[in-house]
This record gives structure tokens, sequence and C-alpha cells, in this order.
């Protein structure tokens, strides 16, 4: 599982603070949706996150950052 809070977002960016469950959303990661890539800023304190889980929650969220479309909070369950 993967839970994300929006931190920012511009052009071609967004920025949400991450964790594996509610408790502890205290990584930060940035998603580059124009050029599809995930930059891991720190990671969750806690319980790990696979990049596999966090590719899967922004790849189908991808098409709304495109469109200008930034969600508060997003979610992802394997």
């Amino acid at each position: 599982m993967v839970y994300c809070n929006l931190i920012e977002h511009n052009e071609s960016t967004v920025t949400y603070a991450y964790g594996e469950n509610i408790s502890d959303i205290t990584g930060e990661i940035v998603y580059d949706f124009k050029n599809n890539e995930i930059n891991i800023i720190t990671r969750p304190k806690k319980h790990p996150v696979l990049i596999r889980q966090a590719q899967s929650l922004f790849g189908g969220h991808r098409k709304e950052f495109l469109n200008g479309v930034f969600k508060e909070k997003i979610a992802y369950e394997a």
C-alpha cells in the first residue's frame, strides 16, 4: 500500500509526502509526470514502500497530472 499527501506541484512535477500506512507518511517523493520519472527525496521512517508500488500509483494518475488535476490525497492498494 502507498498513501500520499500533496505537498506541491508545478507544470512538470508533483511532490507528495508518502508512506506505507497512514501513520507513517514521513517520506517525500517527486514524480516528474512529463518524463515519467520518480525521485525519492526521503524514505518513510518505519515501513518501506516498494518502487513498483509507487510506479503503479503515479502511472494511474499521470493523465490527471498532465491535465492539471492534483488531488490532495492519493493511494494505491496492491
